[in-house]
């Protein structure tokens, strides 16, 4: 089951008490990673020749 990203979801996303990264997936290699400095926006690709 894909999940959903909403705009309330990743405003409210918390970084986690012991200071690890955290994945939020969006699927297809999409996600927004939160640590205890701020948050951003990843994208895993891979190219294939």
């Amino acid at each position: 089951m894909k999940r959903i990203l909403t705009d309330t979801a990743c405003r409210n996303a918390k970084p986690t008490p012991d200071g690890k990264l955290k994945k939020h997936t969006d699927g297809g290699g999409f996600y927004l990673l939160v640590s205890s400095t701020g948050k951003c926006w990843r994208y895993d690709y891979r190219v294939v020749i």
